[in-house]
C-alpha cells in the first residue's frame, strides 16, 4: 500500500491539486506517514515525495505537529543512511524553505539535532551542515523568550549558548572541514571568530597532508571578515609544514635525519603538493579582498621577530598574498609593500647575525638555530620551483630583486645575487625575464655596483642562458654609448663570456666598440679601447676562424672586425701558417687600436694597461703587440751628437699654442697644457712585454727593444734636468715632465729587477738608478713654487718668468710610482730571499 500512497501523493503534487493533497496527508496517520517518508527517502523519488509532503502539510494548519514529526524522522534517517551529497543537500535545502513556519520550540529541537550530529562526528552524515546556520539565524531573530531545554531565554541568549557549546566541544577531524565551512555561513563577531579559528588551528596538527588544503580553504574564507585573523592559520600551517617537512630540510643542510621519531608515514611529495595547494587557495581567496597594505599591517607586529616570518612557508604565504606575484609584468618591485616588508625583515635578520657574531652576550641569549639562514631558505624555494611548484615563483624572483635594490645593503645584495645565480642555473626558462628586469635598474642607478655584479655572475655561471637574451643585451649595448665610459667599462665585462659562444652578441658588441672609438667623449673612446683589448685577451686560434670557412664555428671573425683588408686577403691562402686566422684577426684589431696614438694621455695609458693584461693572459699576442708599438716607443728616444741619450718629453707634453709675447698669453698657454702620452708608463709596458717574451720563450726578435731599454738603464742618469727644461720654479708643464722622467727611471729599475741574475750587473744598475731617482726627486721637489703667503722678490719673479713662461700659479709636484705588484714582489724576493 505504501508505494501506492507515495505515487498518489506525487501525482497529486505534480497536478497541483493542493486541496486533495492536503486531505490525503491529513488522513494518513503520523506513524504511517513517517515510516513512508523514512523508507522512501533513499529511493529515486524520495526527494520528490519529500517536497510534496512538505507542500501539502504547509497548507494545513492542523498538521503542524505532523509536519514536525515527519521532519524529525527524515533528519534521523539522514544520520542512519549513507546518501549522496547532492541528495542530502536537496533534502535539507527543501526543508530550509519551510523553517520559518516552525515554532521556536520546534526550531530548538532541530538545533539540538544539529548539535548532537556535530558531537557524533560521523563524516558520512552531514545534513546538519546546511541546516545549522539558518536555524540559528531564525532562533536569533525570534521576538520574545522561548523555552529551550527547560530554560527560558531570548534568541540571542540561546545563540550564544549554542556557539559556546560548539567552541568547547571536541570536533572530530573527519567533519572539521565541513564544520569550518558551516561557520562561514554564520554571522560571527570578531571574538567568536577568533575562538573558532583558534579551535580549528589547534586541530590542524592532527590532519593528514591531503586533508589540509580543503580545511585551509574554508579557514581562509572564515578569516576574511577580520583579516588580521589570517595570521593564526598561517602560523598553524607554518608549524605543521615545518614539523613534517622543513625541519628535515633545514637540519644538516637537508641531509638525512637521524631522528627516528620524526619519520613520517607520508611522502615529501604529498606534503609539498598540499603546501602548494594551500598557497594557491590563499592567493585566490585574498586576491580581491586584501591589498598589500593590509597584508603588511597584519604581520607588522612581528617585524622585529624575523625568525617568526623568515621561514619557507611564511615567506611563500606573504608572497602569495602580494599583487606582484599575480601580476609580475605590470607591477614594479618598488611599488610593492610586501616586498619592502620582506626586505626589512632580512635586514633585521642580518643585523641579528652581526650581533651574534660580535657579541658573546647575544650569542648566549639567542640560540644559534633561531636566526634564519635566508640563503638556505631561498635555495629550498628554488628546489620547489624546479619541481614544478610555480604558485609563488614570480614573487620569489621579485623578492630577490627587492633585496638587490636595497640601498647600502651589501649583504642583501650578496644574498640576492647568490639566489639569482642558483635560480637561473636551475630554471633557465626564467633567464630572459630576469635579465630584462636587471637592465631596467642597470642604467637607472649607475653608481650602484650590484646590478653589474649580478650580470657578471650570471654570465660566468649561465652563459648559454644569457646568450639567448639577445633583445635585453642589445638594449644594454645601445646604452653603453649613452652613459659615461667609466661606467660602461664596468658594465660591459659581463659580455666577455657571452661573445665566446654567441656570434650575434659578438657582432653587436664589436659594432658598439667601433662607434665608441670615434665618439666625441674621451671616456667613451676609452671604453672602446678597453673593449677591443678585452677581445684580444680572449682571442685564440680556435675562435678566430672566419665564419665563411666553417659555418658558424667562428666566434670572433675577420668579417666582424673590419671587412676584407688587403692583409687579410693575402694571408687567407697561406696553408703553411697554422695560426693564420689568429694572426689575421689580431692585426686587424691592432690596426683599429692604432687610432689611440692620436688620442690623449689617459687613452694611451689605458691602452698600455689593457694590452699589458692581454699579453699576460694570452702570450701569443706578444709578437704582434711588440711590432705594433715598437715604432711608437722608439720615437721618443734618440742619441745626441755627444752620444748621450735624449728623451723627447716635449713631444707628449706641450701647450696647444707655443708662442706668446705678453703675460696674458702665457696665462692662456698654461690653461691649455695638453698631455698626449706618458713615456714612463710606455717604457714600463715595453719592459713587461720583453720580460714575458723571455719567460714564455716567444719566438720574436726583441733585440731592438732590449737595446733601447738597456740604453735607458745605462744612460738615463746623463739626462739632466736642465736638458729637460726643468729650471727655476716648476710650472704645470715642467711638473708633468718631471713626473714622466721619474716614471721612466722607475721603468728602468723594473727592467733591472726582472733581469737580475747572479752573473750580471743588473743589481748594480738598480742601485744606481735608485740613487739617481732619489736625487732627481729631491731636486725637482725643491723647485715647487713657494706658498702664496710669502711675497717673492723681483729677481725671483724675473728668473721664473724667463725660464717657465711667466707661470704665476702654484704647482704641486706629486709623482706616482708605476710598479705593479709583481714587480714589487720580485724586488722583495731579491732583497730578502
Amino acid at each position: 500500500m505504501a508505494p501506492n500512497v507515495a505515487a498518489a501523493i506525487i501525482k497529486l503534487g505534480q497536478q497541483k491539486k493542493n486541496d486533495e493533497l492536503k486531505e490525503i496527508l491529513e488522513r494518513i496517520p503520523n506513524k504511517e506517514l513517517t515510516d513512508l517518508v523514512s523508507s522512501s527517502i533513499t529511493s529515486t523519488d524520495g526527494c520528490t515525495l519529500w517536497h510534496f509532503i512538505l507542500l501539502g502539510l504547509a497548507h494545513s494548519s492542523k498538521s503542524k505537529e505532523k509536519r514536525f514529526q515527519v521532519t524529525l524522522a527524515v533528519l534521523n534517517q539522514l544520520n542512519k543512511t549513507e546518501l549522496g551529497t547532492k541528495v542530502v543537500f536537496d533534502i535539507v535545502s527543501r526543508l530550509v524553505l519551510d523553517l520559518p513556519k516552525f515554532s521556536s520550540e520546534q526550531l530548538v529541537e532541530i538545533m539540538e539535532y544539529c548539535v548532537d550530529s556535530i558531537r557524533a562526528g560521523d563524516p558520512k552524515c552531514m545534513g546538519w551542515k546546511d541546516l545549522f546556520p539558518d536555524v540559528l539565524k531564525l532562533l536569533n531573530e525570534q521576538v520574545g523568550k522561548f523555552s529551550a531545554n527547560g530554560f527560558i531565554m531570548t534568541g540571542s541568549e540561546y545563540r550564544k549558548k549554542v556557539l559556546d557549546d560548539l567552541f568547547k566541544m571536541k570536533i572530530h577531524n573527519g567533519i572539521l572541514t565541513s564544520f569550518t565551512g558551516m561557520l562561514r555561513e554564520v554571522q560571527l563577531s570578531k571574538d567568536e571568530t577568533t575562538l573558532a579559528v583558534g579551535k580549528i588551528c589547534d586541530a590542524i596538527r592532527g590532519f593528514e597532508p591531503l586533508e589540509i588544503p580543503a580545511l585551509s580553504f574554508q579557514l581562509f574564507h572564515l578569516c576574511l571578515k577580520y583579516s588580521s585573523l589570517l595570521v593564526l592559520p598561517i602560523y598553524a600551517l607554518q608549524k605543521y609544514f615545518h614539523k613534517h617537512y622543513y625541519k628535515k630540510m633545514l637540519s644538516n643542510d637537508g641531509g638525512d635525519s637521524t631522528d627516528f621519531d620524526s619519520i613520517e608515514p607520508v611522502s615529501d611529495k604529498e606534503i609539498r603538493e598540499a603546501e602548494e595547494t594551500v598557497l594557491y587557495h590563499l592567493s585566490n581567496v585574498t586576491e580581491f579582498r586584501l591589498d598589500e597594505s593590509q597584508v603588511v599591517a597584519m604581520f607588522k607586529p612581528f617585524q622585529n621577530i624575523p625568525e617568526f616570518l623568515l621561514t619557507p612557508f611564511a615567506i611563500s604565504a606573504l608572497i602569495a598574498m602580494s599583487k606582484i606575484n599575480r601580476m609580475p609584468d605590470t607591477m614594479k618591485v618598488v611599488a610593492s609593500p610586501v616586498m619592502a616588508f620582506l626586505a626589512k625583515l632580512v635586514v633585521e635578520n642580518e643585523n641579528e647575525k652581526d650581533l651574534c657574531r660580535h657579541s658573546a652576550w647575544c650569542r648566549g641569549r639567542i640560540e644559534s638555530g633561531a636566526v634564519p639562514d635566508v640563503e638556505r631558505i631561498l635555495a629550498i624555494m628554488t628546489e620547489h620551483s624546479q619541481e614544478g611548484m610555480e604558485v609563488v615563483t614570480p614573487g620569489v624572483i621579485h623578492f630577490a630583486f627587492a633585496l638587490l635594490i636595497a640601498k647600502k645593503q651589501p649583504k642583501l645584495h650578496a644574498i640576492a645575487i647568490s639566489f639569482l645565480q642558483n635560480f637561473v642555473k636551475k630554471r633557465f626558462i626564467f633567464g630572459n625575464g630576469i635579465v630584462g628586469k636587471l637592465k631596467q635598474y642597470l642604467f637607472a642607478e649607475l653608481d650602484s655596483m650590484q646590478f653589474s655584479e649580478c650580470l657578471n655572475t650570471l654570465s660566468l655561471t649561465s652563459a648559454l642562458t644569457l646568450s639567448e637574451c639577445t633583445s635585453s643585451i642589445n638594449y644594454i649595448l645601445e646604452y653603453l654609448l649613452l652613459i659615461d665610459g667609466i661606467h660602461a667599462m664596468r658594465i660591459m665585462t659581463f659580455l666577455f663570456p657571452l661573445i665566446r659562444i654567441s656570434h650575434t652578441i659578438r657582432d653587436a658588441f664589436i659594432e658598439v666598440l667601433r662607434k665608441a672609438m670615434y665618439h666625441s667623449e674621451a671616456h667613451t673612446r676609452m671604453m672602446g679601447v678597453f673593449g677591443f683589448c678585452a677581445l684580444l685577451k680572449q682571442l685564440k686560434n680556435n675562435n678566430s676562424r672566419r665564419a665563411v670557412l666553417g659555418g658558424s664555428a667562428g666566434n670572433l671573425t675577420q668579417l666582424s672586425i673590419s671587412g676584407m683588408s688587403l692583409l687579410s686577403q693575402s694571408m687567407l691562402g697561406r696553408a703553411d701558417n697554422p695560426d693564420m686566422h689568429f694572426d689575421m684577426l689580431t692585426l686587424e684589431i691592432l690596426g683599429i687600436l692604432r687610432r689611440c696614438f692620436t688620442q690623449t694621455a689617459e687613452i694611451r695609458e689605458l691602452l698600455y694597461e689593457s694590452l699589458g693584461r692581454a699579453v699576460e693572459f694570452n702570450g701569443k699576442l706578444l709578437p704582434h703587440v711588440l711590432q705594433f708599438i715598437d715604432w711608437h716607443f722608439s720615437s721618443y728616444f734618440s742619441e745626441s751628437l755627444e752620444g748621450t741619450l735624449e728623451i723627447d718629453f716635449e713631444k707628449c707634453v706641450r701647450y696647444r699654442c707655443d708662442s706668446g709675447e705678453d703675460g696674458d698669453a702665457d696665462e692662456q698657454q698654461q690653461q691649455q697644457l695638453e698631455i698626449y702620452d706618458n713615456v714612463g708608463k710606455l717604457t714600463a709596458f715595453m719592459v713587461h712585454c720583453v720580460v714575458l717574451c723571455n719567460q714564455q720563450d716567444i719566438e720574436y726578435d726583441t733585440e731592438g727593444v732590449t737595446k733601447h731599454l738597456k740604453t735607458v738603464v745605462e744612460q738615463i742618469e746623463k739626462v739632466t734636468l736642465d736638458s729637460l727644461g726643468i729650471i727655476g720654479t716648476l710650472d704645470a708643464k715642467t711638473s708633468v715632465i718631471g713626473c714622466h722622467y721619474l716614471n721612466t727611471i722607475e721603468a728602468g729599475m723594473a727592467y733591472c729587477i726582472w733581469n737580475a741574475k747572479p752573473d750580471n750587473s743588473s743589481l748594480k744598475d738598480l742601485l744606481k738608478l735608485f740613487k739617481h731617482h732619489q736625487i732627481s726627486y729631491d731636486k725637482i721637489k725643491k723647485m715647487e713654487p713657494k706658498k702664496a703667503g710669502r711675497k717673492p722678490n723681483n729677481e725671483t719673479i724675473a728668473s721664473t718668468a724667463a725660464a717657465a713662461g711667466g707661470s704665476s700659479k702654484s704647482v704641486s709636484f706629486k709623482p706616482e710610482n708605476i710598479w705593479d705588484l709583481a714587480t714589487v714582489e720580485r724586488l722583495l724576493r731579491i732583497l730578502f730571499g
